[in-house]
């Protein structure tokens, strides 16, 4: 999919958080690099909160996942099965940490459920919730 199908894909998606009513709503605009209006959705102020956390989960990940395995990593890996590495990267790979997310939101201590989520994706364990 070219970068224009998935901003497109993207907006599709923000005008399907659009409030019935839009007085509370965030307007959000989408250009292109070379700024070329794209279109805009209003966005609830809820809906806003939640992309803000799904964002920041999503960053949280990305810097948790090195591109590159660190070198004693690397080393630990030569020494394992290259099938059972295959496999547990597979099954890893699969899981998706955004698929918690609805259990945070619902969680009875909603705060707590997301530092222990943070802690999950980051690796950041202090052994604490």
């Amino acid at each position: 999919m070219d970068q224009h199908a998935m901003l497109l894909a993207l907006l599709n998606q923000l005008q399907a958080l659009s409030p019935k009513q839009d007085g509370t709503a965030v307007r959000l605009t989408l250009r292109t690099a070379t700024g070329d209006f794209l279109g805009e959705a209003l966005v609830s102020e809820k809906a806003m909160g939640e992309l803000t956390a799904w964002t920041a989960a999503l960053n949280a990940c990305r810097e948790a996942a090195p591109t590159e395995p660190t070198p004693e990593v690397a080393a630990d890996a030569d020494d394992l099965d290259p099938l059972l590495l295959a496999a547990l990267e597979d099954h890893f790979e699969a899981i998706d940490p955004m698929s918690y997310m609805p259990d945070v939101y619902a969680a009875e201590s909603p705060e707590a459920a997301e530092a222990a989520f943070d802690q999950m994706v980051t690796g950041d364990w202090d052994g604490e919730l």
